[in-house]
């Protein structure tokens, strides 16, 4: 990932996992100041003119803790040894202060001697034995060990009463010291002997930024003068100036490697990869990655999202007599508080937006019709809804949906006191960065940022059954019953001797019994970990006991009104309602028993069964069994899942193998890919034996949960929309990927199996960041295109022969796909009524607002 600060403060993590994705902002406020980021093993710092070093939560995108240096004077450089354990701060009093990492925080190490000037840049050596700092006229190298200077470099001056400032330096692993300073030289140094080894005066200007590759044969440059100087070394060990190209417009702050590209930002904004060769250069608008914009239909009216305020457009006709949209209102948070999201609900009735301190939420009146101006007031929320940074509004009756720490909230708006009416657990620790509501408000998609997208039915009642039987036979029933208002536990002792397949039953049948008389739900899903529970009630013409024709019974009542799922889900992996029902299950079985119903045919038997086994366990006292007795046995303390697994492995009961010489095998070993896997193969590759199984059995589970980890999509989706026509959900993933999921048939579309979105995802690499439907047509949209499909015909791969229509910003390929370039820095998309809403910022908006760059004289002027 890379991570980047922008003037305000506010610190922005882009994916580049694919294409360059905007993934997360923390913003800043006039109250902070980031001078200077480190990042470690997923944890993000940041030191400023403030003297405090900060590490941020990068869920709820708030600061964890402050950490002050050395009497809280600025902070302009830090970085973070190779091996990620010291963390190096260089202050404005010329100390350089050691911080070791710890799970917990920073631990002070120590402070090494007092220098003159300020420290203004640092690098470690990759042994980490050392440490070289740029100052004002003079560029030190530091023992790490002993805190002192072992060498020191007094810098030449351009002139006698202008110092030469150090703006960035880099040490190679032989020990050349590499510095850019204010006079626009670039210099090498011998580290050891501080003597200059070359000197390079290829900019006029400050060098404020260098970067050097891994295997440290070539860096870049630049600086004031936005020119990217280029250096490669020689055979014979000399750094000699390669090509120079311009690529911003302004100052340049900061160089990076990622991947193949380099990355370089500054002053005009933007994020630009350039490659040579061969000559490529891509750029990245920072203000086009996120949607900024909202509109409601009823008054017909927009939200713009501005990091100080909101405000809401009234939006002019397009047909007929056209009006001019105009301001209605903004809203403005505290000085201090900046606008991380918001939202307006279909009505033109509810506004809310998040800062990094609190929600709020707004009651307006927008009436089209009145002559009365726009009034608004403020509704309190509830106290214990927490902050986030995600939420929207459903239509009728309006409902706040926000998402925070794991759960998302589903929040009644009522002018006098909303209130929580429903909270959904989501089951994984990955973040919901994306939320979408389909037409009807039954279903709500939410894209992780692992890949993952999950759809809620917010209407929907669950109903969680279990059953369990103790150690004295004693069974019981556990129901979790979860509706969109209530959430009711049950619980029942059963007969005993009842066996755990009539429990599972019996827990269903109560679960429907419980909500026979209500009817303010939408479909009823019956979770059931019991998998032969499941198929005995779907296989209905064969049930003939008491139990299972008194559920069909009940599901036929039911379904007049309802659908009705029966879902079998997976045990001990952490489902909530699952969890719930198992212990409420248990706690049944200590329940009292009401009556003595008789048993079962199947439980009689049952019973005989268990009497036997009990006898068969009892091995015989003869000599010779005790020699050859069969089996063993492994104590593993963890979960029943993990046991199956590993006892599977020992015994060689694998599932998915195939038999090769008598042997169970898998086709292909997944750790070394060569040969079969048996069991032995794989201990062998994985350097295990079977005593590792017996004298430590954990251990050999996490090597087998390391070494055969199955993929997963790693690409995280960046647009979610569903089709108001069919209810399907449409998804972009940061690769330009673009996939349809029907809901009804739980699979993928054949729309989205079509060749030409395999064109279309390596068209550009821009990720798509918006989706809307209009007028019976699709409407994509990447940073400066806009990608219209005509849903009613089935769309064929375009041909590389395009012809142009009247006006020559669209390109209509042969089937109808069009690309429309004539918007720029296109920020959001929306529908209204039948047109459609585009919103894009001006490039010279924004250099207008930007300080004038070096200037430069040009030919013939």
């Amino acid at each position: 990932m890379i991570l980047i600060v922008r003037a305000d403060s506010s610190i922005e993590i882009w994916d580049i996992r694919s294409n360059p994705y905007l993934e997360k902002v923390i913003p800043g406020t006039p109250t902070t100041s980031v001078e200077t980021l480190a990042w470690c093993n997923g944890r993000l710092f940041s030191a400023g003119l403030y003297g405090y070093i900060t590490e941020y939560d990068l869920e709820s995108l708030v600061p964890k803790y402050q950490l002050s240096v050395t009497s809280s004077c600025p902070i302009w450089c830090m970085k973070f040894d190779y091996e990620g354990k010291c963390l190096a701060v260089g202050n404005e009093d010329g100390h350089v202060v050691l911080h070791q990492l710890s799970s917990e925080g920073l631990d002070f190490d120590k402070k090494c001697d007092k220098q003159e000037g300020c420290i203004l840049c640092l690098d470690w050596h990759k042994e980490g034995q050392f440490i070289v700092t740029g100052s004002i006229d003079a560029i030190r190298v530091w023992n790490v060990n002993t805190g002192h200077v072992v060498n020191r470099i007094i810098l030449a001056r351009a002139s006698k009463n202008v110092p030469t400032v150090v703006w960035c330096i880099a040490v190679t692993s032989d020990m050349t010291v590499i510095s850019g300073d204010s006079c626009g030289k670039t210099s090498f140094w011998d580290g050891n002997t501080g003597t200059l080894l070359s000197a390079s005066g290829a900019q006029k200007d400050d060098i404020l930024t260098l970067v050097v590759n891994k295997d440290e044969d070539v860096i870049y440059t630049s600086g004031v003068d936005p020119t990217i100087t280029m250096y490669m070394k020689s055979s014979n060990g000399m750094w000699l100036k390669s090509i120079q190209r311009v690529v911003h417009t302004h100052d340049v702050r900061s160089l990076q490697f990622v991947g193949g590209y380099l990355v370089s930002g500054g002053d005009d904004c933007s994020l630009i990869f350039t490659k040579y060769p061969p000559k490529t250069t891509i750029k990245f608008f920072p203000f086009c990655q996120k949607s900024y914009c909202k509109v409601a239909s009823n008054p017909s009216c927009i939200l713009l999202t501005y990091p100080n305020f909101v405000e809401v457009w009234s939006i002019g006709t397009f047909s007929g007599s056209t009006s001019k949209p105009t301001n209605l209102l903004r809203l403005k948070p505290k000085q201090n508080e900046r606008i991380i999201c918001s939202s307006i609900s279909s009505n033109g009735k509810w506004l809310a937006y998040s800062s990094q301190l609190q929600i709020r939420l707004f009651c307006l009146k927008l009436e089209s019709n009145s002559k009365d101006l726009p009034s608004f007031y403020k509704v309190s929320l509830p106290d214990n809804i927490p902050l986030s940074s995600i939420f929207l509004f459903t239509s009728e009756p309006t409902k706040l949906i926000l998402y925070s720490k794991g759960k998302i909230y589903i929040v009644k708006c009522d002018s006098m006191q909303p209130t929580i009416e429903n909270t959904i657990d989501t089951d994984t620790e990955n973040q919901i960065q994306l939320m979408e509501l389909s037409c009807d408000d039954e279903h709500l998609a939410c894209s992780y940022h692992s890949g993952n997208v999950a759809i809620y039915n917010l209407s929907s009642l669950k109903i969680y059954t279990d059953g369990s039987k103790n150690e004295e036979n004693q069974s019981g029933s556990g129901i979790y019953i979860k509706t969109p208002r209530e959430v009711r536990k049950i619980k029942l002792r059963n007969p005993d001797n009842c066996s755990v397949f009539r429990s599972e039953l019996l827990a269903i049948e109560a679960g429907l019994e419980a909500i026979l008389n209500e009817n303010n739900y939408g479909a009823v899903w019956i979770l059931s970990d019991s998998r032969s529970s499941i198929q005995h009630l779907k296989d209905w013409n064969n049930v003939g006991d008491r139990t299972g024709i008194s559920i069909l019974k009940l599901l036929r009542h039911i379904g007049v009104d309802h659908e009705v799922h029966l879902q079998w889900i997976p045990s001990h992996v952490d489902i909530y309602g699952n969890e719930v029902a198992d212990n409420l299950a248990k706690q049944g079985t200590a329940e009292p028993l009401c009556s003595t119903p008789s048993l079962t045919f199947d439980e009689i038997y049952s019973i005989r069964k268990n009497k036997d086994l009990k006898t068969w366990r009892v091995p015989p006292s003869h000599d010779w069994y005790k020699q050859n007795s069969p089996g063993g046995s492994i104590g593993l303390a963890c979960d029943r899942a993990d046991q199956t697994a590993l006892s599977r492995f020992v015994s060689g009961h694998l599932r998915s193998c195939s038999f090769s010489h008598g042997n169970k095998v898998f086709l292909v070993c997944a750790k070394c890919g060569v040969a079969s896997a048996s069991p032995e193969h794989i201990l062998s590759c994985l350097r295990l034996s079977r005593e590792t199984f017996e004298t430590d059995p954990l251990l050999a589970l996490d090597f087998l949960r390391v070494q055969f980890e199955l993929p997963v999509y790693k690409y995280q989706a960046t647009a979610l929309k569903f089709d108001p026509s069919s209810e399907n959900l449409l998804v972009a993933y940061s690769d330009r990927r673009i996939v349809e999921y029907s809901l009804k048939k739980s699979a993928y579309s054949k729309w989205s199996k079509q060749q030409v979105l395999l064109e279309f995802q390596t068209a550009t690499p821009h990720p798509v960041t918006s989706i809307c439907f209009c007028s019976d047509k699709l409407f994509l949209h990447d940073e400066n295109t806009l990608y219209v499909f005509d849903r009613k015909e089935e769309v064929q791969p375009g041909r590389k022969k395009i012809k142009q229509s009247q006006d020559s910003s669209i390109s209509i390929t042969e089937s109808e796909y069009k690309t429309i370039t004539k918007y720029e820095h296109i920020s959001s998309i929306d529908s209204f009524m039948e047109d459609l809403v585009v919103v894009q910022i001006s490039s010279s908006r924004i250099l207008d607002s930007l300080p004038p760059p070096v200037w430069k004289k040009k030919y013939g002027t």
